[in-house]
């Protein structure tokens, strides 16, 4: 086997020498033709190349009816004179192959398999109820907006106390409340490589972001709220279940003349008042005051129970919600840049952005607090 890789190595050798001195394409194809006799006549490597169709021809490999098989030397030569073309010596790869056998993706396919895929992204699950599917949207033309409170009242209407006495004096108070809209943005820069590999990134992201966008204005936003709730929540009596604690409460703000129209639970405790068994039959059975709905919500002393996981877990929120309001200045909006960064970058830029501020219009319309029972 040295010998032959000599013989090769040589021939080789010699050939590039002629090329180097041949000035046309007749020149070089004779200088081919000339380097193969030369190596064909070493009987080395004949006599290796005999046994190898000698081998091939006892297996049944070769077919009377085709051509016989290229030795060696004719695929060298072939190889070479396909590099040959156009008057460039390039290096020489020459073809060897594995025994045949039964095909595979590991031993007959270089990278990898074909992919089918699902179009689009199966994202995660959007939250039921968002905080603005519960307040009120104020337009507003600037990003300052105000209000004004009625406080504590001076004087009082009463009965003229006789013919030709001024009658009673009364004044209304007044007080001015106002907040700052601000922008509630996000910005989310993607490299062009991977928007273009993977196509469904532009229908993607504009969803992610709206759902990243409301998520963190229910966290902002509910934190506002019940930061300044002052409803009273204390109930006199003694409390013995969450549903008990919350018409408590529904009668308080019922009390006060508001007129409460929902409740803002967790999943995890709405699901605790399903399961609620008699104390003696182990039976279950709802608690007096719970309505279930066909669609599986319930609602309490009359209100619907809102089930959302933007209020924690052992946590009610008792309310008027029309008495609280999200001012808006600039809506949400999903936008995509390429501009500035993004040119310097090779990246596409989608935002997400909407100028907004919570006004809670009277905070004693809302009560918040902790359940007495959590799940």
């Amino acid at each position: 086997m040295e010998d032959m890789n000599k013989v090769i190595v040589d021939g080789l050798t010699d050939l590039k020498a002629k090329v180097a001195t041949s000035a046309t394409k007749d020149e070089l194809t004779k200088a081919v033709a000339d380097a193969t006799a030369d190596m064909a006549k070493s009987e080395d490597l004949l006599a290796i190349q005999k046994t190898v169709n000698e081998l091939n021809e006892k297996a049944g490999q070769f077919d009377a009816s085709r051509k016989k098989a290229k030795g060696t030397l004719d695929q060298i030569s072939d190889a070479i004179g396909d590099k040959l073309k156009g008057n460039v010596m390039e290096s020489v790869n020459v073809p060897f192959t594995k025994t045949a056998g039964t095909m595979t993706a590991a031993d007959d396919l270089t990278g990898s398999t074909v992919l089918t895929y699902r179009p689009g992204v199966e994202a995660n699950p959007n939250r039921r109820i968002h905080f603005r599917d519960l307040a009120q949207i104020i337009p507003s033309g600037t990003g300052t907006y105000s209000w004004y409170i009625e406080r504590a009242k001076e004087g009082a209407i009463a009965f003229q106390s006789s013919h030709g006495v001024k009658k009673s004096l009364i004044n209304a108070r007044f007080e001015q409340k106002s907040v700052t809209a601000e922008f509630l943005a996000g910005l989310a820069p993607v490299a062009k490589q991977m928007m273009q590999d993977l196509p469904f990134l532009r229908g993607f992201m504009p969803q992610f972001m709206v759902s990243e966008y409301l998520k963190q204005e229910d966290t902002e936003f509910y934190a506002d709220l019940i930061a300044v709730a002052s409803g009273d929540d204390e109930i006199p009596g003694a409390i013995t279940s969450n549903v008990e604690k919350i018409m408590g409460w529904v009668t308080n703000l019922r009390a006060a003349d508001y007129e409460p129209n929902g409740v803002v639970m967790n999943p995890v405790d709405v699901f605790s008042i399903f399961i609620n068994k008699g104390a003696t039959s182990g039976d279950y059975t709802l608690p007096p005051g719970v309505v279930v709905a066909n669609n599986g919500g319930i609602s309490i002393y009359g209100l619907p129970v809102y089930q959302t996981t933007f209020i924690p877990v052992g946590k009610a929120l008792v309310g008027d919600w029309n008495r609280v309001g999200i001012v808006q200045v600039d809506g949400l909006a999903v936008l995509t840049d390429d501009r500035g960064d993004n040119f310097d970058n090779n990246t596409v830029t989608f935002k997400a952005e909407a100028r907004v501020a919570l006004a809670v219009l009277r905070t004693d319309a809302f009560i918040y607090g902790d359940l007495l029972v959590s799940a």
